[in-house]
């Protein structure tokens, strides 16, 4: 059974099982977000948490659209 001090308990029990932001759980638990990423990466390190990867978003910026456009052109794609 692993160890964990109360802050550690009290984040354990404030993690929703769909996952929550830092920031979040800062408000939920009462403490500063510089602490909360320190306790997370301790949980992380006991294996009782992780960190679930956000997926990222791209979009073109105006040269890209004028180059997608020519290319759409040149090949005839409509």
């Amino acid at each position: 059974m692993e160890r964990l001090s109360p802050t550690q308990k009290r984040m354990c029990e404030a993690i929703p099982d769909k996952g929550v932001s830092a920031r979040e759980l800062s408000v939920v638990v009462g403490i500063n977000l510089r602490r909360v990423y320190r306790y997370l990466r301790g949980l992380r390190g006991k294996k009782l948490a992780f960190r679930r990867a956000i997926p990222a978003k791209y979009e073109l910026t105006e040269r890209g659209r004028k180059i997608a456009e020519f290319l759409r052109e040149i090949t005839g794609i409509i």
